[in-house]
């Protein structure tokens, strides 16, 4: 017998999650459905019980790095692929096979291989998914799910491509935005610390043969020079040993939630990610909604896809208040991030019977609107870089001009 750690939601759209023994994963797949719920996400673990402390985020931590993510661009096509060949009439299993085959990803491939046994052993594609919740989101089963009881699953998987897409193409101009200034301010900065670190020591040679006095400014820099070649190796470590804090920091949920607090109050960043979470929820929760997921297990899934613990909270309370039989634009209303334009356009659809159609047309505008911010942010940015960089460069000009004039006075004075 073996222990899995799973992850479920209930038929009212709650979630759950603990310790189930079986045999196999299978035989803990059947004792769980057994239980009214749909499985999310499940793995062996070899605990008996499972903490929500430290040791539940260091294995977290340690199970993305066994068994990282495929990349949304990875699965943009396969998802597409997928559902070309599913509408073209072949079976399940065939449409896996010639998936396998194209498939150059070895992680990739290996996921489509336990996908197509699974298939031919009986169970069910949403089953299958939900053994690899490292690769696919709860979105991607749920609908997957809802497709096949409905018989549309070529129907759902080209929804599903298709928001993928449009999702992939956000995050690609969000990124596309901020590499121009993330590479300036790296290359600026190592150019910097490659002067300060082998050019200016040079200079303060000079300045000992002389014997002038340094001023404040040039003592500042010499400490720094000093610093940076005697410690780099102190300085890496601490770089390295930050980075692995703060990814383990970051799955600790109070972390989480004070991090999405400051996303979303910072200037100009913070209207951006707010569009961004707005425009995944309403997106996410549109498709759902068509793809025939009810309402409650809707709202769990649309909630993660915010990205943002903040929203996810809020959305939280409105399931709530559904329970008790209250609209959907009611209770969102109660809360400032979001504007009153989503939840007037959310009641419209409401009192039209079209709520999937406004929530994607909230969406698109969302997306039309970030779009135009994130080509705004580039030039936002340079004044700041530029200003930026001219105080280092000042300072160190300053730092190494105010010694040799003193050196040219002695000498002038001689």
């Amino acid at each position: 017998m073996r222990n899995f750690y799973y992850k479920a939601v209930d038929k009212e759209g709650n979630s759950k999650e603990g310790i189930i023994t079986a045999i196999s994963d299978q035989d803990a797949i059947v004792k769980i459905k057994g239980q009214g719920l749909y499985l999310t996400e499940i793995y062996q673990t070899a605990k008996k019980d499972y903490s929500k402390g430290f040791s539940s985020i260091w294995e977290s931590f340690i199970l993305r790095l066994v068994r990282p993510r495929i990349k949304m661009k990875q699965l943009v096509p396969f998802v597409s692929d997928l559902a070309v060949l599913c509408d073209s009439g072949i079976s399940l299993v065939k449409a896996l096979t010639i998936l396998y085959n194209q498939t150059i990803s070895r992680r990739l491939k290996r996921i489509i291989r336990d996908l197509r046994s699974d298939v031919e052993s009986g169970q069910s594609l949403s089953d299958g998914l939900s053994k690899h919740p490292e690769c696919f989101s709860k979105l991607f089963i749920n609908m997957v799910h809802a497709g096949e009881i409905g018989g549309v699953l070529g129907g759902t998987l080209d929804r599903l491509a298709s928001l993928y897409e449009k999702t992939l193409r956000l995050e690609g101009k969000l990124k596309t935005a901020l590499i121009y200034p993330i590479f300036v301010l790296l290359f600026a900065l190592v150019v910097v610390i490659f002067i300060v670190a082998f050019i200016i020591p040079k200079f303060f040679v000079i300045f000992a043969d002389v014997g002038t006095k340094l001023p404040l400014p040039t003592m500042m820099l010499y400490h720094i020079s000093l610093f940076l070649r005697e410690r780099w190796i102190f300085l890496a470590v601490v770089f390295l040993v930050g980075i692995g804090v703060l990814k383990i920091l970051m799955h600790i949920k109070r972390v989480q939630f004070i991090v999405d607090v400051v996303k979303i109050r910072l200037p100009v960043f913070g209207i951006i990610f707010k569009k961004v979470s707005i425009s995944r929820f309403c997106r996410t929760f549109g498709t759902l909604l068509i793809s025939g997921v009810p309402i409650l297990q809707t709202l769990s899934v649309a909630k993660e896809a915010t990205g943002n613990m903040v929203y996810e909270q809020a959305i939280e309370q409105v399931k709530g208040s559904i329970k008790e039989g209250e609209s959907i634009a009611g209770p969102l209303s109660h809360y400032a991030n979001f504007p009153p334009l989503v939840t007037n356009m959310i009641t419209v659809g409401e009192e039209t019977g079209a709520l999937s159609q406004m929530l994607l047309k909230i969406s698109d505008r969302y997306d039309d609107e970030v779009d135009v911010l994130v080509s705004q942010l580039s030039s936002l940015l340079e004044p700041f870089l530029i200003v930026g960089l001219g105080i280092i460069v000042a300072f160190i000009v300053i730092s190494l001009f105010l010694p040799l004039v003193s050196i040219v006075e002695n000498l002038t004075g001689l």
